[in-house]
């Protein structure tokens, strides 16, 4: 066989790049203030001036939050599990009807009709009825607009490819992308990817020229068995040209 046919059958290494969008939804949020928890909410506790932190019905109240500089603000969590992270992440109120508020950086919620503020020191968290006015050493907080409950993460996904025609291989969003081998290839450098498409090359190369030799060692021996039995039977004598 010859060497560059060789070459041409090593099939080739290419690294390939999956950008997978992938949406994360937070059922959670920011507790509302009032005097009093209403129908289908739940009580988190008391907090300054008479308020109560409180959370939808179903949720799981986190007070304190689990953030640093939020241990006073009370969160509504999906589950039982600590969700600080996501309250951080997801500026929101655990329900989409409540009002935003944000006190010098820490947000709260008023429900339906309330309206926020706070004292003129910005120490605690107040929630009005509309029609009502704030109390003397009170002042309002202006609404904010909560991010949206979705966010859309682009998830990158590094693999391997081998042979020309070889289809990259779906994948579920976060999910890491198995090479034509089995094998994992989420977490590898470019670096590394390099030194697997040069390793491959001088392989295949190697190779080659092994199979090369041996086809000529493989010649030389077939000419020169010819020649003897050619020797014995007679047909050549010693200074006859092969």
């Amino acid at each position: 066989m010859r060497l560059n046919a060789l070459i041409l059958a090593v099939p080739l290494v290419s690294a390939q790049v999956s950008v997978v969008p992938q949406q994360e939804i937070f059922m959670g949020g920011w507790a509302v203030r009032t005097q009093g928890c209403a129908a289908g909410q739940q009580d988190c506790g008391p907090s300054a001036q008479g308020f109560h932190s409180c959370c939808p019905t179903g949720q799981f109240c986190r007070n304190p939050v689990g953030i640093k500089g939020f241990e006073q603000n009370t969160g509504c969590c999906p589950t039982a599990a600590d969700c600080s992270l996501d309250l951080a992440r997801f500026y929101i109120c655990a329900n989409d009807a409540w009002g935003l508020y944000n006190n010098s950086g820490f947000p709260f919620c008023c429900q339906t009709g309330d309206k926020g503020g706070t004292d003129v020191n910005g120490t605690y968290d107040s929630c009005r009825q509309i029609a009502s006015t704030f109390p003397s050493g009170e002042v309002a907080l202006p609404q904010d607009a909560p991010d949206s409950r979705t966010k859309t993460l682009l998830v990158t996904t590094t693999y391997s490819t081998s042979g020309p025609t070889s289809p990259p291989t779906s994948t579920s969003a976060g999910q890491a992308a198995p090479d034509s081998n089995g094998m994992n290839c989420t977490n590898l450098a470019p670096a590394a990817i390099a030194g697997i498409i040069v390793g491959s090359i001088v392989a295949a190369m190697a190779l080659a020229l092994f199979m090369w030799y041996l086809g000529r060692r493989s010649g030389r021996n077939y000419s020169r068995e010819k020649e003897e039995l050619l020797r014995q039977v007679g047909g050549i004598n010693s200074n006859s040209p092969i």
